[in-house]
């Protein structure tokens, strides 16, 4: 055994986080540790969805690492807490469950012990745009797959990147230096 908890366990936590917390806020986190939309086979019970980019903007500069861990010991293991401050010295509470395999993303419960204005800002804060994005492309470089994240820089759809030719996405000025890179 590697020590690593049972997806059917994880996904009891998540069900307990939920109904334990109905007042947290809540968010699905890819494999890099960013918010994405939660899956629809994670049913909420009155939770609000943090509306960031991920967890660590939500935290003051010296709690990054705490959060940090926390991922990393829930990628290990399967779940993980981190006790934080939030930006304006708000304590809070960090769940993390590890709930890639029976949702696709990871799962995260912050419940706040503070403020109202605090829990304001987290539920209506626009989610800052990716800055970068992942794709795969075939040995003549044409688009195998891409991320969501690339389609929001990019401004395309995911069927409409699937096949193009990435030079296709340079400018035609810039083609020639790009090919010679």
């Amino acid at each position: 055994m590697d020590g690593r908890i049972d997806p059917a366990a994880l996904d009891a936590v998540v069900a307990a986080l939920i109904a334990q917390n109905p007042g947290a806020f809540v968010a699905a986190v890819d494999g890099d540790g960013l918010f994405v939309d939660l899956p629809p086979s994670i049913e909420l019970q009155g939770q609000h969805v943090l509306r960031a980019r991920s967890g660590l903007e939500l935290v003051s500069g010296a709690e990054r690492l705490t959060v940090i861990d926390a991922w990393d010991r829930m990628k290990e293991v399967g779940a993980s807490l981190a006790h934080v401050k939030l930006r304006d010295g708000t304590p809070a509470a960090m769940h993390f469950v590890d709930v890639r395999a029976t949702h696709g993303a990871a799962f995260c419960v912050m419940v706040v012990h503070g403020a109202v204005e605090v829990v304001d800002q987290l539920r209506e804060r626009t989610p800052i745009p990716p800055r970068n994005g992942r794709i795969h492309k075939s040995e003549v470089a044409e688009t195998l797959w891409v991320d969501e994240a690339l389609c929001a820089i990019l401004g395309y759809e995911r069927d409409e990147l699937t096949g193009m030719r990435v030079i296709e996405l340079v400018h035609p000025e810039d083609q020639e230096r790009a090919i010679d890179n």
